[in-house]
């Protein structure tokens, strides 16, 4: 259906955004703490439902019109996991530049950086779109009261993320394959 889109990139050349809350400090209950096994707790983010029900609306509207390529959330592993499953469903890579955390610049090293690649704060959600459409699905994101961070543009051979680090497609692809096949492992040996 010409309603629906998924969470790949589809073409090389779009442009990448990032709509909704900004980015939140704090990394409670995140993939990236269980994966360092840190203590439970912390503080999560808030839910602003106000946020998330705009969020959905200029969503479902922008796609059905046909603006939006892609849409992928945020909220299971971060910023850098949900442009991993795209870049690897899409079959192709990206180059990005990474939003602020709670006003101020992700720097290359630093808590701030974690935050701004793996911060599971809720109510954002990356999307690709033509470039021809960025002009008017930022007109709807903000009349919707939503943020908008220019991310970046797809393709390429790898997932660049500006100033921090470059993945190579393929080997983006083999680790996200082995990492769900090692995950799913330790499962599957339960029953024997």
């Amino acid at each position: 259906a010409a309603d629906v889109v998924g969470r790949r990139f589809t073409a090389d050349g779009d442009t990448l955004l990032l709509l909704g809350a900004p980015t939140m400090p704090g990394l409670a209950a995140s993939e990236l703490a269980r994966l360092l096994d840190q203590p439970f707790g912390g503080v999560l983010a808030p839910v602003d439902l106000a946020l998330e029900r705009a969020l959905a609306d200029v969503l479902v509207t922008s796609i059905g019109d046909g603006f939006v390529r892609s849409a992928g959330s945020v909220g299971r592993g971060g910023l850098l996991a949900a442009l991993t499953r795209a870049c690897v469903g899409g079959g192709r890579g990206a180059t990005v530049t990474l939003p602020a955390v709670d006003g101020l610049d992700a720097h290359p090293e630093g808590v701030r950086l974690a935050q701004a690649m793996w911060s599971e704060a809720p109510g954002r959600v990356v999307v690709s779109v033509a470039p021809d459409n960025v002009a008017e699905l930022t007109s709807r994101a903000h009349a919707g009261g939503l943020g908008v961070h220019v991310l970046g543009t797809t393709g390429g051979a790898a997932l660049r993320i500006e100033g921090v680090v470059a993945l190579p497609y393929d080997d983006l692809a083999r680790v996200h394959s082995d990492t769900l096949a090692a995950a799913l492992g330790e499962y599957a040996g339960a029953d024997a």
